[in-house]
Order: C-alpha cells, then sequence, then structure tokens
C-alpha cells in the first residue's frame, strides 16, 4: 500500500489523499471508512499539537531552507516519539511530556475531551477549530453499534 496524506473535504481529490466520501446517504463500508479517516485525522493532529506545544520552533514560521526544515521536522518527529515512548512507560501521575489530559481523549458517551495543548500558545492553536474534524455524538453512537 502506498503512503498517502489524511485529509478533510477542503482538500482536492489527489491520488496521494485520503478523504472522507462526502455526503449522509453513505453504505456502511463508506461510513466506517469516514469514521476511521476521522479518527487518523485526530490522531495526527494530537502529534503535531503536541509536538508545537513542546518544540519552540513551530511556534512560529521557520524561516529556513526546505532542506533544514525537513531535518528540523525529522528531528522533532524521532524526539517526540522517544519522549513519547519514555512517557508511556511511566506511571501517568508522573509523566511529564504528555501528562494525563495534555492530549484529546473521549468520554464514554464519545464526546471529544479537548487536550491542554489546545489552551497553550503555540502555532497550531486553531487547528480543529473549523468543524471537520470533529465528530459528532450520534456518529461515535453508530460507531460502537456498527463497527
Amino acid at each position: 500500500m502506498p503512503f498517502v496524506f489524511v485529509g478533510d473535504e477542503a482538500f482536492p481529490l489527489k491520488n496521494y489523499l485520503m478523504r472522507p466520501f462526502p455526503g449522509n446517504a453513505l453504505s456502511k463500508e463508506r461510513r466506517i471508512l469516514n469514521f476511521r479517516l476521522s479518527k487518523a485525522r485526530r490522531c495526527v493532529e494530537n502529534a503535531f499539537g503536541i509536538m508545537a506545544e513542546r518544540f519552540r520552533i513551530f511556534r512560529k514560521p521557520i524561516t529556513a531552507s526546505v532542506e533544514t526544515c525537513k531535518a528540523i521536522v525529522a528531528a522533532t518527529v524521532c524526539l517526540h516519539n522517544f519522549l513519547q515512548l519514555a512517557d508511556d512507560a511511566m506511571p501517568p501521575l508522573k509523566r511529564r511530556y504528555c501528562p494525563p489530559g495534555f492530549s484529546d481523549t473521549f468520554s464514554p458517551d464519545g464526546d471529544t475531551i479537548l487536550g491542554l495543548w489546545r489552551q497553550e500558545k503555540c502555532a497550531l492553536k486553531t487547528v480543529g477549530r473549523f468543524g471537520s474534524n470533529m465528530h459528532t455524538k450520534s456518529a461515535a453512537q453508530w460507531n460502537i453499534s456498527a463497527v
């Protein structure tokens, strides 16, 4: 399977981009795919939101060459993954990189509980406020009963 980007309805159709099927009258398979794509987008949004909060270089536009930007992103992704793995080995109350409540979670009834990283002053603070990546309570209930 090739590598792809995950986007929402605002992105154009491209063969390197997966985006949800439009409309409401969808087959069960398409609704499941849409739900999974939404979940993948939220996961990526959380990771980049946490990184933007933790690594100050992402708090403003990076004024560097494309090659330097690639190296910066690669280095911070590696550091993020290392710190996240180290954090996961700790008891929840001792986690410092991503303490409880810092990333988005879900309530038992399927509502999204926004993580504390969204309250911080970082470059990605507005991510997710456009509505396309927030599933509704009914979508969560559908997922529980249909999947």
